[in-house]
């Protein structure tokens, strides 16, 4: 019997019989889908599967191929299928560490292949591969996992599950609420949901320090203004740690540390007290929030927003990075690098390779841009699909992220909750921010937490997370972990024992 054939047999009595050989797995053959290669991996642990998906071309032009790929463990299956997000514009990443947990990991490039996660030239006057990188592609390879994971096992899947921060939380969304019926559990990290504006913002961002000369505030001030945030705010929720637990209640006031004479290390000069109060106040509410106040000394502040050098002077006054910096991501803040890539190749129909990011005028160009938004954005509120589905979603973002700034996914889970109802909203999907932390992690508060565990609990024995335990480790040594709570809960402190442990806390409200 040929390997199509038992698929099909296979799909309609969901009989178990011996897994196939991997080398069987080229001769498989799906709608619109072709195998390219099968081999054992080099310590014969599992198999590796290369296929591409044909998309149709959109506006005439030419069809595109979506790859992936697919890893199947030979022991110990769990019997669930594992699908990685990407990063920046970086359609997917492999993620072999979970062959270890027993799953069948899978990932797609969304139809392109980019130098970079902040190289967008792929996306020169291409609509298709925009459809197929913000919408479509994940769908498609998934569509091509599922089928090629129950194929090699000659088994229905369990379960899968999606997982991904960044752009990889934003097309968490774009399946849930595009797609309700491919995961039976989403994971979103940092979740882009408005991804246009998430961009507005980081010109923003870059428009304000670049200004001129004056406005600029260099990364080496940035432990100034976090050492001022944290002895102002620390205490506001009611304990002292050395963390920003609740930046939303933060009242600093940048003007705190305005120089009273000539410019120095340890103050602010008035144009910079400008520029720190437009970075936390953001382009405005109709486009994004703004930079979130607390932990500006973590790298994720120099590295994305205000660069690791001093930038170049032009003639003109006016400040610029290198032009290379798409190969040289660390002369320049990433913000600079990815709103300028969007604004060139991804916001518009029709790209401009020499589109000036300057020349953005917000909110008069907000219409414009709004053509493409809807492909863009993952903002809609009603996940009625997937709940119906069964799905469940985990979503998490660090309160110090100034990639993925908070406030925008507090803003798109309450609206959620106001279209659905605060508890049908808690009974599929649950918010958890966590102090201290960046974007997908690091930073100085609890960072690391087993997402995956919790969602497997939820789906597998109806176990929903009330809280998930995160840990900070220094040089690899845990030395602190924290319940992170389900929003709008948050931890407090039982007034006895070290507050290093989670077991000392407990979730309530604020």
């Amino acid at each position: 019997m040929n390997l199509m054939l038992r698929f099909l047999l296979l799909l309609l009595t969901a009989t178990f019989v011996i897994a196939a050989d991997c080398g069987d797995m080229r001769a498989l053959k799906l709608p619109d889908t072709t195998i390219t290669a099968a081999s054992m991996s080099t310590d014969s642990s599992y198999c590796q599967v290369l296929g591409y998906v044909t998309t149709p071309g959109i506006h005439g032009e030419q069809a595109n191929r979506v790859n992936f790929e697919v890893d199947l463990p030979l022991k110990d299956w769990n019997g669930k299928l594992y699908f990685a997000g990407g990063s920046g514009f970086i359609g997917g990443r492999s993620n072999k560490q979970v062959l270890s947990r027993g799953y069948a990991s899978a990932y797609t490039d969304t139809g392109h292949e980019a130098e970079s996660a902040v190289d967008a030239t792929w996306a020169l006057n291409s609509m298709t591969k925009k459809v197929d990188f913000f919408d479509r592609g994940i769908h498609v390879g998934t569509v091509a996992a599922k089928a090629v994971t129950q194929a090699f096992y000659e088994k229905k899947l369990a379960k899968s599950y999606f997982v991904g921060c960044s752009t990889g939380g934003k097309q968490a969304f774009i399946e849930a609420q595009r797609y309700p019926e491919d995961f039976d559990g989403i994971i979103a990290g940092a979740p882009a949901v408005d991804y246009t504006g998430l961009m507005l913002e980081f010109n923003w961002n870059e428009r304000v320090l670049l200004e001129s000369d004056a406005t600029y505030i260099p990364a080496s001030k940035l432990p100034l203004i976090a050492k001022a945030v944290v002895a102002q705010c620390d205490a506001q929720d009611g304990l002292k740690d050395g963390l920003i637990s609740q930046p939303q209640k933060c009242k600093f006031d940048p003007a705190s540390l305005k120089c009273a004479s000539a410019d120095s290390a340890d103050c602010l000069t008035s144009a910079q007290v400008d520029t720190l109060k437009k970075l936390y106040a953001g382009p405005g509410r109709r486009v994004f929030p703004g930079m979130p106040i607390g932990h500006e000394d973590s790298p994720n502040y120099a590295a994305y927003v205000f660069g690791n050098v001093q930038p170049v002077a032009l003639p003109s006054g006016l400040l610029t990075f290198p032009g290379d910096y798409v190969k040289n991501a660390s002369a320049a803040p990433y913000d600079f690098a990815f709103q300028q890539e969007f604004l060139r190749y991804l916001a518009f129909e029709k790209s401009d390779p020499n589109y000036d990011w300057r020349s953005l005028n917000l909110p008069k160009d907000l219409s414009t841009i709004a053509v493409l938004a809807k492909i863009h954005n993952a903002v809609d509120p009603d996940m009625s699909r997937f709940k119906k589905h069964g799905g469940k979603l985990i979503i998490y973002n660090g309160w110090a992220d100034p990639v993925m700034p908070p406030m925008r996914i507090v803003e798109y889970y309450e609206k959620v909750e106001s279209v659905m109802g605060a508890e049908q909203t808690k009974s599929f999907a649950r918010l958890f921010l966590a102090p201290g932390m960046n974007h997908c992690g690091g930073g100085p508060g609890p960072n690391s937490l087993d997402s995956l565990g919790a969602l497997e609990r939820w789906t597998d024995q109806g176990s929903p997370p009330d809280q998930i335990v995160a840990s900070h480790s220094t040089n690899r040594v845990v030395d602190r972990t924290r319940p992170l709570c389900p929003y709008p809960q948050v931890a407090k402190w039982k007034g006895t024992g070290s507050i290093d442990e989670a077991a000392n806390f407990v979730c309530a409200n604020p």
